[in-house]
């Protein structure tokens, strides 16, 4: 009797959504003759509970996870490096060991969003090697393979698995604020939580976005045209969302337990970014962005340059005070924003694919590998 394939899924290794969570509800109907494992944590109940409602479900880091994550002939993750069993040095040095046995399985990558930054430190193929790489753009697939070195056989450009999800969804008059975290203003997180939550009020990041929140003008055009301003921090960034507060009950600080992004995003009809990869979304919709950018230099010394420039490639026009975003906000919701069609036409020639069918090409190209 044939051995029944094994694909073990995740994304951070405690939560749902995002592009392994997508694949995972995929897989489960398109393809029952796969047993298909999705990797959760009990601490966060209500999330472990939506994976139990698709199918089979692993406790993150349990006994049993570690033996599936050996048995398993394909481990699909968003987030390598971060939903192992165990801390991913160990990983790697377990493999340096015993080549042999441990490779026996292959290794996808599904990405958490589209790249436009460097993360060569991260995802070079020599730090976090995977067998197939998901990517969503000619220019993406040429950054993965020339920056992060991995050859034409390792790439795959089928779009993202979540971009299935956005398509045919109309908006309500709601707007996405979601930043990117700073790398210096998070660092000291892990060793004191009262030490960062006075360094991350006193940092320009802080300041800058709670000054928008506060916005006199802006708090009275939401109210005015009765729109709503989501504030989503970002995933690093959530543990101190108590340090931000709103003046109007037309703003509301979204904490990801309570409001999923990926509804989120089909949900808002403008966003508000600064470097967040999430645009990427916003784009595959071509729904408007903004991009404001107030530390940009600070921004790009942090993470150095990359394939991807948001004045010339971006998908909104950038702007670095909060003034001007104001002022975007109110041509949006008159109905005045991207007249000529720029932005859109950017999004347009971005995505090689938006059939409904990025998950059906992910599988074909596992299935090849």
């Amino acid at each position: 009797m044939k051995k029944r394939k094994l694909w073990l899924f995740s994304k951070h290794g405690n939560d749902t959504g995002d592009n392994a969570f997508t694949f995972f509800k995929y897989i489960r109907r398109k393809h029952p003759e796969i047993r298909c494992v999705y990797v959760a944590d009990k601490s966060y109940p209500k999330e472990y509970q939506e994976a139990q409602a698709v199918g089979e479900v692993v406790q993150f880091r349990s006994l049993r996870h570690k033996l599936l994550f050996f048995t398993a002939d394909r481990i699909i993750t968003s987030h390598v490096g971060d939903s192992e069993p165990w801390d991913y040095e160990k990983v790697i040095e377990w493999r340096q060991k015993h080549p042999q046995w441990v490779r026996k399985h292959k290794i996808i990558h599904l990405q958490h969003g589209v790249i436009d930054k460097n993360v060569s430190h991260i995802y070079d193929s020599s730090l976090r090697p995977v067998d197939l790489f998901i990517c969503s753009s000619v220019a993406e697939a040429e950054y993965a393979k020339k920056t992060l070195h991995y050859d034409d056989v390792h790439i795959a450009c089928t779009g993202l698995a979540r971009f299935d999800e956005l398509i045919g969804t109309e908006p309500h008059k709601r707007i996405l604020l979601i930043p990117r975290y700073r790398r210096e203003v998070m660092v000291q997180l892990p060793e004191n939580k009262v030490k960062l939550k006075y360094h991350f009020m006193k940092s320009v990041y802080y300041r800058q976005y709670q000054s928008l929140l506060e916005n006199e003008k802006l708090i009275s055009m939401l109210e005015a045209n009765e729109y709503e301003l989501i504030f989503y921090p970002h995933y690093e960034v959530q543990p101190l969302n108590g340090c931000f507060y709103v003046k109007s009950r037309n703003i509301i600080i979204a904490n990801r337990e309570s409001m999923k992004l990926d509804q989120l995003l089909r949900d808002c009809a403008l966003m508000i970014t600064d470097y967040s990869s999430v645009a990427f979304d916003f784009a595959y919709m071509f729904k408007p962005i903004i991009y404001y950018q107030f530390d940009k230099e600070d921004f790009k010394c942090e993470y150095g340059g990359s394939y991807f420039d948001h004045e010339k490639d971006g998908f909104g026009p950038v702007v670095n005070d909060e003034e001007q975003v104001v002022k975007l906000i109110e041509a949006f919701i008159r109905g005045d924003f991207d007249r000529n069609g720029i932005y859109k036409n950017r999004c347009r020639k971005t995505f090689l694919y938006r059939d409904g069918n990025n998950c059906k090409r992910i599988y074909e190209a596992i299935s090849n590998i």
